[in-house]
This record gives C-alpha cells, structure tokens and sequence, in this order.
C-alpha cells in the first residue's frame, strides 16, 4: 500500500495528483493520500474519474480527524518514545521535479520529495 503525506494540498496537489495517479502500473493498488497542511492553497479540483479509476482513498489527518480524548491519551508516550530516539526513519530526500524519475526507485528509505530543491 502506499501513502502519500500531503502538507501543501492546493495548486500542488491539483497538479501532481493526475500525474501520479497516471504513472502507477497498478490502478487496483491502494493509494492512501493524507492531506495534512494546506500551504499551496485551501482546495483542489479533483476528477470524478480518478475515484472511479484507481483505488484512491483521501483521508484527512489533523486535530479534527482525531478525538481530542485519544490525542490527548497518546500524546506522553509519544513525547517520550521521540525523546528517547525511537523514531529513526532513513530518508532520500529529492526535488519534487524529479518526482516521475524518483516514484518507482527503491532504496529501502522513506522518500521525501522537497518541493524548493
């Protein structure tokens, strides 16, 4: 399954979405996209026919999509477990204009695209 950690949503996202959900192979392989921020704008415009076409799920991650109670639980140990280095994840950070180059290859890290490379 793969995810897509979305921090920039508007024009961004209106652009980039189209070109990834085309360049998959498998159209029945779940794509989770998280909208997360909204720092290249508040809204998309998104064709009925990529829901359609491909197994595209959004999901939205941010104080709302999580009941206060459950955060507010979690959040010490997760302090705790982020203070102590148990969150070691290696990343391959490339330009978001490399993102039709950089898609399929597997390096065995985390990759982040950097939308100001």
């Amino acid at each position: 399954m793969d995810v897509v950690l979305d921090y920039l949503w508007g024009e961004v996202t209106e652009q980039f979405l189209p070109i990834i959900l085309q360049a998959r192979t498998d159209h029945s392989q779940p794509l989770n996209w998280a909208e997360i921020g909204s720092m290249a704008g508040a809204d998309i415009k998104l064709p009925a026919a990529f829901l359609r076409s491909t197994a595209l799920t959004l999901l939205g991650s941010g104080m709302g999509s999580v009941p206060a109670r459950a955060f507010v639980k979690e959040l010490p140990e997760l302090a705790q477990l982020i203070s102590e280095g148990h969150f070691n994840v290696p990343i391959e950070v490339a330009p978001l204009s490399q993102v039709s180059e950089m898609w399929l290859k597997e390096t065995g890290k985390r990759l982040v695209f950097n939308p100001g490379k």
